[in-house]
């Protein structure tokens, strides 16, 4: 289960897959699209040769997060892709009946209501809000029988540690067991053999280990 507070991008990255799948209806008998799920990378003419693009689909990318005027609060972007493939320019972006399924100017449209002015429900994330469309289909894509408008997306996110140092308390402290003698004399003897000396450090920011004194 992703931490929502240190990985507030994560969380609320499911929670958009899953508010998608909802809005289009997904079980395996009858569903609007074939594919809703993240990329690594920002869509362009060459993203359906490096991922498994299939058209009618949906997929998102974060983009750029913002400073923001509140400390560590970020203001995140995301990309959501309405992807359709048809054998002409309209039935590309409108679709068509049966087997064409859903065009792109309507994969788009339902992103933007399912997505707009949502809260993913994330503690540390604010409601979602949509800043726009782009049609995306340069004539690479449209050679690729490919139509894509590109929703995009903002939402306020917070990552923080629950207690300062908190989930840090297994690197804080360093130790290490030293044995010194010459390796061309291996030791004798049953284990565990004595050692010459060891090592422990406390970081900054560490806590004493229960019975130690402060």
């Amino acid at each position: 289960m992703i931490d929502a507070s240190l990985d507030p991008l994560g969380a609320v990255q499911t929670a958009i897959e899953a508010r998608l799948k909802s809005a289009f209806g997904w079980n395996d008998d009858k569903r609007a699209l074939r594919q809703i799920e993240s990329i690594e990378f920002p869509f362009d003419e060459g993203t359906d040769k490096i991922d498994q693009i299939k058209p009618p689909g949906a997929y998102f990318v974060p983009l750029v997060a913002r400073t923001t005027d509140q400390e560590t609060t970020f203001e995140q972007q995301w990309a959501v892709y309405g992807v359709a493939g048809r054998p002409t320019a309209v039935a590309r972006a409108t679709g068509g009946i049966g087997a064409y399924g859903m065009g792109a100017f309507a994969i788009a449209y339902r992103i933007a209501a399912a997505l707009d002015e949502w809260d993913p429900g994330v503690e540390t994330a604010d409601r979602l809000r949509v800043l726009g469309i782009e049609n995306l289909s340069g004539l690479t894509l449209t050679k690729n029988d490919l139509s894509v408008l590109a929703v995009t997306v903002s939402g306020r996110i917070t990552p923080r540690f629950e207690q300062d140092g908190g989930n840090l308390a297994d690197f804080l402290h360093y130790h290490s067991d030293w044995d010194l003698h010459p390796p061309a004399e291996p030791r004798e003897g049953p284990l565990p053999l004595a050692l010459d000396a060891t090592n422990d450090v406390d970081l900054p920011g560490s806590q004493p280990a229960p019975g130690e004194a402060p």
